[in-house]
């Protein structure tokens, strides 16, 4: 029964592994910051153009709310955008970073798209987003050094 157990972790750690290698990848292809402090980021899948790209989340951040704000320096695909689904609101969005499509928080939080989980969940009692395991720590051991997470403040 340890050796399932042993194999079962063993499996767990490669696919969290090859998560965390391909959202480093995917930020230095795209010029985006890793997450850093507030933010949480996943590798998605664009329903428009297919492209894998980063999507973020961030503390206190609530799926369709314009508030609070993302934290400075903030990503260039997070956006204020208004669409359909909002009634017109505006509220921060993920969007592509090769087609400018917006990655709704339906998929995000929620539907997921065909064949991929959402790569967050929202938990709405306490209003806390989390992503499968927490990439934060083993993101930051892997990457370069440097002074300040880049980004596209403003």
């Amino acid at each position: 029964m340890a050796m399932g157990s042993s194999s079962r972790y063993a499996a767990r750690d490669a696919e969290e592994r090859a998560r965390r290698e391909e959202l480093a990848r995917l930020c230095r292809r795209d010029g985006l910051p890793l997450p850093w402090g507030p933010y949480r980021a996943a590798p998605h899948t664009c329903y428009r153009c297919g492209r894998r790209v980063v999507v973020y989340a961030w503390v206190g951040h609530e799926p369709w709310s314009a508030n609070p704000p993302p934290p400075p320096p903030r990503p260039r695909t997070l956006k204020l955008r208004r669409t359909l689904q909002s009634g017109g609101q505006r509220y921060w969005v993920n969007t592509c970073s090769r087609c400018g499509a917006v990655q709704g928080d339906n998929y995000l939080y929620h539907d997921g798209e065909p064949g991929e989980p959402p790569p967050f969940r929202f938990t709405w009692l306490g209003a806390r987003i989390e992503i499968p395991g927490d990439v934060l720590p083993a993101l930051r051991r892997d990457a370069a050094p440097r002074d300040e997470p880049r980004g596209n403040g403003g």
